[in-house]
């Protein structure tokens, strides 16, 4: 007989309703003052993290997928607020900047993916 198999979206595996004003506050990174208040270093540390060779890479195979740079980039900014780097308003303001570094993030990209070899034509 085959076994009973637990769904993957469990809907009571959830925390109660109001549970979240029970616990103890400052337990999320958002409820601490955020790293970054100056949006220019917000910006500047969100181009450090895409000029690395592995983000890079990750950016690329989505861009390639079809996933459109906005939505990117709303997935950083938010990344980022969940860690407590920036604020909701800082997010705001640095999102049109993040979501036009789509053509750095293509050349860094370029230069950072091996180039395949070339063989000569016979």
């Amino acid at each position: 007989m085959d076994e009973l198999k637990e769904a993957p979206n469990n809907p009571f595996d959830a925390p109660v309703p109001g549970q979240s004003l029970t616990d103890k506050p400052g337990n999320a990174p958002w409820e601490h003052p955020p790293q970054f208040v100056n949006t220019a270093e917000a910006a500047d540390f969100i181009w450090e993290q895409l000029s690395t060779p592995e983000f890079a890479e990750q950016v690329i195979a989505m861009l390639d997928a079809g996933i459109p740079i906005e939505a990117i980039a709303r997935v950083i900014l938010f990344g980022g607020f969940t860690d407590g780097k920036w604020s909701p308003d800082v997010a705001f303001i640095i999102a049109e900047p993040v979501a036009e570094d789509k053509p750095k993030i293509e050349q860094k990209g370029l230069m950072a993916a091996p180039q395949p070899a070339q063989e000569e034509m016979i």
